[in-house]
């Protein structure tokens, strides 16, 4: 599938806003170092290194690795085909970012904590994971093959990690609202209209890795620099 340009036909337009929004909550200051977990085509982890990172981007597929070079590989955006469980970036990058990893797409969070662990490692002391992932919250949306996740079963997972904070965005919003999109009241609005029009958007977890070894992670404060 992955031979196809833009085989998900994610729109530009919508989404570098939308990044850029995370990355201003997340407090990434331009050269910070990014992973891209899952990358696919490399979409995603092209329009992170236009807001001035430097990207990593990490898939299983080969073809999807070779689309990704071929589009968006340059100085600061390389790519490598790898196991996103298994990498050796112990405590490497400034943050994690997964969007919608087939490996969360599964009926039961709980069991899929080995997934976030490994995710979380790769992060340098002071970084953070930012888990992003496509949802509808209309209990009256299903699919046959991928998983509308609610956010309490999010919040549960992610429950484990101190401080771990979770939105929901509709993506649109952040052209509009920018770096005010992770608030917990504009999660509650786009939550009510997720549910009652069936829009889909993005459930956001954002959990911060301490810089001190005995903790496992600190608060998010928006525009929160590294240390």
């Amino acid at each position: 599938m992955y031979r196809k340009p833009n085989y998900f036909g994610y729109r530009r337009w919508l989404y570098r806003p939308f990044l850029a929004a995370l990355a201003k909550k997340a407090g990434l200051r331009p050269g910070s170092t990014l992973l891209d977990a899952g990358c696919g085509q490399g979409f995603f982890a092209g329009l992170l290194s236009e807001l001035g990172f430097t990207v990593t981007g990490v898939d299983v597929s080969a073809a999807g690795i070779e689309a990704a070079n071929t589009r968006f590989g340059n100085k600061t955006t390389s790519f490598r085909t790898g196991d996103i469980m298994s990498l050796p970036y112990n405590s490497t990058f400034d943050c994690v970012y997964c969007r919608s990893c087939s490996f969360y797409n599964e009926h039961d969070l709980q069991r899929l904590h080995s997934v976030s662990d490994a995710l979380l490692s790769y992060v340098k002391p002071g970084g953070v994971l930012i888990f992003a992932y496509y949802t509808k919250l209309s209990p009256r949306k299903t699919s046959s093959y991928w998983r509308y996740h609610q956010l309490a079963p999010i919040r549960q997972h992610f429950a484990r990690y101190p401080y771990a904070e979770v939105y929901f965005s509709l993506r649109f919003e952040a052209i509009l609202f920018r770096s005010w999109t992770c608030t917990s009241a504009l999660t509650r609005l786009n939550s009510l209209v997720s549910r009652f029009t069936g829009l889909g958007g993005e459930a956001i977890a954002m959990v911060r890795k301490s810089a001190d070894p005995s903790a496992s992670a600190t608060p998010i404060t928006a525009g929160q620099a590294q240390p």
